[in-house]
C-alpha cells in the first residue's frame, strides 16, 4: 500500500515538470512593456546635440491570453519630443506592436514629459512611461586660419 501511494506521489510531480517550465498566461489581457522609461543616451551619462532627431522605440506586449485593446497613447511634455501611435491597437496573446518617440533639443538643457498608455489590461489599465532627454551643445568645430 504505501510503495503504491509512492508511485502514485512520484507521477503527480513527474506530471508537474511535464510542461515547458512556462508559467500559464493569465486569462486577462495584461501590458507589458519593454521598459519604464525612456532617456535618449541619459543612461549613459550623455544626450543629444542640439538639431538632431534620435529614435527610441517602446514595445507593447499583450502578455495575457484575452485580447488587449489599447484605445489611447498621449503626451504630455514639450514639443521636442514626438512619437507615434502603434499600428496595431488589438493585440492577440503573446502579439506587440511599437511607439517609436523622437527627440529634437532645441537648447542645451534637460527636457521631461510622460507618454500614457490606456488600455483594458488587468495589470494596469493606465501606465505612465516617463521620456526625458538633455540636449548639448555640439562641439566646437575649431577651425583655424592658421594666423594668416
Amino acid at each position: 500500500m504505501l510503495r503504491a501511494t509512492l508511485i502514485a506521489v512520484s507521477i503527480v510531480v513527474g506530471c508537474a515538470a511535464c510542461g515547458k517550465g512556462e508559467d500559464p498566461l493569465p486569462a486577462k489581457p495584461q501590458l507589458k512593456l519593454d521598459r519604464d522609461s525612456i532617456g535618449f543616451g541619459q543612461e549613459f551619462n550623455s544626450g543629444t546635440y542640439i538639431g538632431q532627431s534620435p529614435l527610441q522605440s517602446l514595445r507593447l506586449e499583450n502578455a495575457g491570453q484575452q485580447d488587449l485593446t489599447i484605445s489611447s497613447v498621449t503626451f504630455m511634455g514639450p514639443s521636442q519630443f514626438a512619437f507615434s501611435q502603434p499600428p496595431k491597437t488589438t493585440l492577440k496573446s503573446k502579439e506587440y506592436t511599437y511607439v517609436q518617440l523622437s527627440f529634437t533639443p532645441t537648447e542645451a538643457k534637460i527636457y521631461e514629459g510622460t507618454l500614457t498608455i490606456v488600455s483594458n489590461a488587468d495589470n494596469t489599465p493606465m501606465k505612465a512611461v516617463k521620456i526625458s532627454g538633455r540636449g548639448i551643445a555640439p562641439p566646437d568645430a575649431g577651425v583655424s586660419d592658421g594666423g594668416m
